[in-house]
């Protein structure tokens, strides 16, 4: 199957944020395992504040 990984699931994983920490790990160990084919994300959009 092949996966698009957000930067959000990155952020999760190395932050280790809760509760999103644990499906992180488990959708980035399963590329390392070859049983998925991960695609990340790079652009990501920023939201400014114009007040």
């Amino acid at each position: 199957m092949r996966i698009l990984i957000d930067t959000n699931i990155i952020i999760d994983l190395v932050q280790n944020r809760e509760p999103h920490s644990d499906n992180a790990s488990r959708i980035i160990n399963s590329c390392v395992k070859n049983e998925n084919i991960g695609y990340i994300w790079l652009i990501h959009f920023q939201i400014y504040s114009l007040f």
